[in-house]
């Protein structure tokens, strides 16, 4: 089982570089420091940013939105690439196919996800605010760390949401997104510990030990779980990962799709 999973990795990660994806990769890994001298220019240099508006910038921007889009864009719509390039037959009848494709797919968007991140983060980082050099290293530690949580957990979100909505997977992972991790995400209520980036945020804020509820979007500290702990917040994210990728491997197996149905 192993074996095929690495071939289909191994096969996929090269596909996945051609001239069309690399593009929009590059675009996407460039956004948040495009943003960052956009801001710098408005504000008349990068010292007039408060630390903890930088910082909370640096990871919203990169495990919050350059994770998330590529993981939207490489894992949501794996299942109908399948079915509408009618390879799905030929998949679905080598034994243990559909579970290793599925795998395989997941293992080279998380690698994608986690290489946009990193260079998004070097590439953004010395554009920062100055008053961030104290705690430089520190936020880059902390910020590397969130794009691999946020990379396996948003492309686990996305290999389900592939499968459940497999006819129009990414017009429905984008609705998820805005909906779920861009609005229920912020609201002070108990629905938002269902979404990833409830916990990312959570775990920046409890690791960097900042002050941040002087800021008037981040006074209510209902939109963090600042009373629980990082083990606890880290055991909920494996739960969401094992569910996703559980009920995406159970629907796989024991649904039939047709070719061409996606269409």
């Amino acid at each position: 089982m192993i074996g095929k999973i690495l071939a289909v990795f191994r096969y996929e990660l090269k596909q996945s570089f051609g001239i069309g994806p690399t593009i929009i990769w590059l675009l996407i890994i460039l956004f948040p420091s495009a943003l960052q001298l956009l801001i710098n220019s408005r504000l008349g240099g990068a010292g007039n940013v408060a630390i903890e508006d930088a910082g909370m910038l640096v990871v919203v921007l990169i495990p919050g939105a350059v994770c998330l889009l590529n993981a939207l864009m490489s894992m949501s719509s794996f299942l109908h690439i399948e079915l509408e390039g009618n390879t799905w037959p030929y998949v679905a009848v080598r034994s243990q196919g559909k579970v290793a494709l599925m795998f395989g797919k997941y293992l080279v968007a998380v690698t994608r996800s986690m290489a946009a991140g990193m260079f998004a983060l070097m590439l953004m980082m010395p554009l920062t605010s100055h008053a961030l050099e104290t705690d430089f290293g520190l936020l880059v530690g902390v910020t590397a760390a969130l794009v691999v949580l946020s990379s396996v957990s948003y492309c686990s979100l996305f290999c389900m949401l592939g499968v459940i909505m497999h006819k129009r997977p990414l017009i429905m992972a984008v609705i998820y997104m805005v909906a779920f991790e861009g609005v229920i995400s912020i609201l002070p209520a108990v629905v938002n510990k269902i979404t990833i980036h409830y916990y990312l945020r959570s775990m920046l804020v409890r690791w960097m030990d900042w002050r941040i509820f002087d800021l008037p979007i981040l006074s209510d500290p209902n939109i963090f779980s600042l009373e629980s702990n990082t083990p606890l917040d880290l055991f909920f994210l494996a739960a969401i990962n094992v569910f996703c990728l559980v009920t995406a491997a159970t629907l796989l197996v024991n649904r039939e799709y047709r070719v061409g149905e996606a269409i």
